[in-house]
C-alpha cells in the first residue's frame, strides 16, 4: 500500500462511524463520477468522428478552376445589393 493510502485508512480508523459513512459515499460518486467521465469521452470521441469523416466526404468537389471570392462578391450583391461594402 502506498504512502498515501495509508494515511487514508489511518485517518478513517480515528473517525466515527457516521463520518467513515459520509467519506465511504464521496468515494463511491468520485468512483461513478470516474466512470461516467470515460464513458462520456468515448462517447464525444465517437461523435467527432463521425462528424469528421462526414464532412470529410465532401472534400474535393469544388472545380479546379474555382473563384471563392468571386462567387462571395456574386452572393453579396445579391443577398445584399452591394459588395462593395466587404
Amino acid at each position: 500500500m502506498t504512502n498515501v493510502k495509508e494515511q487514508v485508512v489511518e485517518l478513517i480508523n480515528r473517525m466515527s462511524d457516521e463520518k467513515a459513512r459520509y467519506i465511504l459515499n464521496i468515494l463511491k460518486n468520485i468512483e461513478g463520477y470516474a466512470g461516467k467521465s470515460d464513458a462520456v469521452e468515448a462517447d464525444n470521441l465517437r461523435r467527432r468522428n463521425a462528424a469528421f469523416e462526414g464532412f470529410m466526404q465532401y472534400t474535393g468537389r469544388l472545380p479546379a478552376d474555382f473563384n471563392y471570392k468571386k462567387e462571395l462578391a456574386e452572393y453579396r450583391e445579391e443577398r445584399y445589393g452591394s459588395s462593395d461594402r466587404y
